[in-house]
């Protein structure tokens, strides 16, 4: 997740754990959130598409984005400790010929 697309998540999260928002709340539009981290919408778009596949929002066509219901404090916190994780790779390419996939 590149650093925007972080943030957004974040703020989202943090709004939840704070009780800005809580089950049932209709979070900020794709715009909204672009204008307020001066991004592009495809980057709060992929950070709220983020959130619907781990079960924090629900989408509706036309409605907007909403909190859903089973969200529990116990569910951010392991969010949040999930995304704060780092997968570091190291790989030695000076050979590449004897690159197996």
């Amino acid at each position: 997740m590149n650093n925007i697309k972080k943030e957004i998540y974040h703020y989202i999260l943090k709004q939840l754990e704070q009780g800005n928002l809580s089950t049932g709340d209709q979070i900020p539009t794709e715009m909204q959130l672009a204008k307020q981290f001066r991004t592009n919408r495809m980057s709060a778009h992929l950070a709220i598409e983020i959130l619907k596949k781990e079960g924090v929002v629900k989408r509706n066509k036309k409605a907007g984005t909403y909190i859903k219901n089973n969200i529990t404090s116990k569910d951010i916190l392991k969010l949040k400790n999930l995304s704060n994780n780092h997968v570091y790779i190291i790989a030695n390419f000076s050979n590449p010929i004897n690159l197996h996939w």
